[in-house]
């Protein structure tokens, strides 16, 4: 299990963020875009992908991110 680090407020977490992410995917969105929408750094942005990919939330196939789980993190 993932703990938000207790120097930093849930709120700003990196747990908070993949949670975001995850849910403002509909069904695939273009990499690129993703990174383009988001106003993390890149190397934060890996981390929540390789995350939500490590959970079986996503899928990421050439230039897509896709949602295979459906339900609510």
């Amino acid at each position: 299990m993932i703990l938000p680090n207790k120097d930093v407020p849930f709120e700003k977490s990196l747990l908070k963020y993949s949670i975001d992410i995850y849910k403002s995917i509909e069904e695939k969105i273009k990499i690129e875009e993703l990174y383009k929408k988001s106003h993390l750094k890149t190397k934060d942005i890996d981390a929540i992908m390789a995350f939500l990919f490590a959970i079986n939330k996503i899928e990421i196939k050439d230039e897509w991110v896709i949602k295979i789980d459906k339900k609510d993190i």
